[in-house]
């Protein structure tokens, strides 16, 4: 990696680079391209009730960010992020049906008796693209804009315990989506941010007759 941010920073770099991660900056600050720009966590606020009373979040990584500010203080920001979300409750057991794709099921129903502990989740890696405008003003910023997703990889998982005997299953390859979209707001301070989004019912994770999956994530960023 070092290596070839040293090759990319060859030409045109300019001389007060502020940060390791900055690897193309042009004369007035215009273009800025870095490489592993920040990171974030989040907490999903999920509108379902086959979601209960267990956290559910997400964990991304900014691994390239690309800026054009023609304007000093105003600019358009596009980021590339790799980010893993848990959606999670302790109510409901997520499992893939015959079309793999992922539903949720009571406890109550899944096993019959008493049990001694019991979670259920659903897991999904994807690539997120977001697109913001953002305002600049010092080490003070905020903006706003839409995000959208490259859904790869689904897993449903459940787990529960009875009768001193544990019980875990986990199911990969679930059916997603491959697209889906969202809005992002973001204000923060220097290095440090808070950032909401919002994925609207029309902007569909997992496919029709899959568990209900519309949500809202309030979370940090942090710059590297």
């Amino acid at each position: 990696m070092l290596a070839l941010a040293a090759l990319i920073a060859l030409p045109g770099l300019a001389q007060d680079n502020e940060f390791d991660n900055v690897v193309y900056r042009s004369a007035n600050d215009v273009v800025r391209f870095e490489l592993l720009s920040s990171f974030g966590y989040g907490y999903h606020f999920v509108n379902s009730p086959d979601f209960r009373s267990r956290m559910s979040d997400e964990f991304f990584l900014n691994i390239a960010q690309f800026g054009l500010y023609p304007i000093d203080a105003l600019g358009i920001e596009l980021g590339l992020d790799v980010a893993f979300s848990d959606f999670a409750s302790n109510s409901h057991a997520f499992y893939l049906n015959g079309d793999r794709k992922i539903q949720a099921v009571e406890f109550a129903e899944l096993v019959p008796g008493t049990l001694d502990r019991h979670f259920g989740s659903a897991d999904i890696f994807s690539i997120n693209a977001p697109l913001v405008l953002k305002f600049r003003a010092g080490d003070f910023w905020i903006g706003g804009g839409a995000v959208g997703s490259l859904n790869l990889l689904g897993r449903a998982d459940y787990a529960y315990r009875q009768d001193n005997r544990r019980v875990e299953v986990s199911e990969r390859r679930a059916q997603l989506n491959l697209f889906s979209y969202g809005l992002v707001a973001t204000l923060g301070y220097d290095s440090f941010g808070v950032y909401f989004k919002y994925y609207p019912k029309t902007s569909k994770v997992l496919p029709e007759g899959s568990l209900d999956l519309n949500y809202m994530t309030l979370g940090f960023v942090f710059d590297f």
